[in-house]
């Protein structure tokens, strides 16, 4: 009975941490995305929309850019990469070798979860139209 109860907590344990990462960070972060001035609006390529100074929450997979507007300025489009994040990558990878690495390292590359956008915040200083 020892062995059955050792060997279902250790069986959980690797369930419960699989996609190390994924669980933990998760597959989108909250960007903090702010224009001088402000009130300016922002539309990113993913569709979402806010007003300056705004947070949204973005899917780490995939390009997006970020489109700025306001009336009496110039339009600004800017990136915002997604890029490995060397201590997430380093920490979630030690502790993926413990527990199923293949499976675990599969789920955090499909997610993302060891990838941040950079940069955040986002800031940008909007010119003056000169129409």
């Amino acid at each position: 009975m020892k062995k059955f109860v050792t060997v279902s907590i250790f069986i959980s344990t690797i369930v419960l941490v699989s996609g190390c990462a994924t669980v933990i960070r998760g597959s989108s972060e909250d960007i903090s995305i702010n224009s001088q001035p402000s009130g300016a609006a922002v539309r990113l390529s993913t569709g979402q929309t806010c007003n300056t100074p705004c947070t949204l929450d973005v899917a780490r997979k995939g390009d997006v850019t970020a489109n700025f507007s306001k009336e009496g300025y110039e339009s600004f489009e800017t990136a915002m990469p997604s890029s490995i994040d060397g201590g997430a990558l380093a920490g979630f990878t030690f502790l993926n070798l413990l527990f199923i690495p293949i499976i675990n390292d599969i789920v955090d590359y499909n997610a993302r979860a060891n990838y941040s956008r950079k940069p955040n915040p986002v800031g940008v200083t909007l010119v003056e139209s000169k129409e």
